[in-house]
């Protein structure tokens, strides 16, 4: 299913303040749900400014033709609000409930945040969160589960 332009939301026990390196992370479960989903073209967009490749560079290079197959980018939903996964939140989920059932559907986990180039580093909208896409993951979680539950 494409999630683009869908609100999600994430959590976990990273820093609370990007900009204090002392700050270790939080000792209580932060959450959000102001993650609105990009779609692949804009996630190829910002990966490409990230990376400062060009198109040709990227469409040659198998690696990042994989990046956009299994990532799943995401930018605040809230304007005034910058809100973004943060270091120590690296595994956890991105989350979307479903519009019919309100049931919860985990789509994501947390992989890292950059700033999005020539965006002040303080402005809502100025980084983008990266999670891997469950989804594409998922025969090989499936295969691993099944292992797993045979060496046991």
């Amino acid at each position: 299913e494409d999630f683009s332009g869908k609100k999600a939301f994430a959590s976990g026990w990273g820093r609370t303040n990007l900009y204090d390196v002392k700050n270790k992370g939080s000792h209580i479960l932060q959450s959000s749900d102001n993650f609105k989903i990009d779609s692949k073209s804009k996630c190829k967009a910002f990966t490409r400014e990230m990376l400062m490749d060009s198109e040709a560079q990227i469409s040659k290079n198998k690696k990042y033709k994989d990046i956009f197959k299994s990532t799943i980018c995401t930018t605040s939903s809230n304007k005034s609000v910058e809100v973004l996964v943060g270091e120590g939140d690296s595994g956890g989920p991105l989350v979307h409930f479903d519009e019919e059932t309100s049931e919860p559907i985990l789509i994501g986990v947390v992989s890292y945040a950059r700033p999005v180039k020539g965006r002040s580093s303080r402005a809502p909208g100025s980084f983008v969160d990266y999670f891997q896409s469950v989804a594409y993951y998922r025969n090989w979680i499936d295969t691993v589960l099944v292992a797993l539950r045979l060496t046991k």
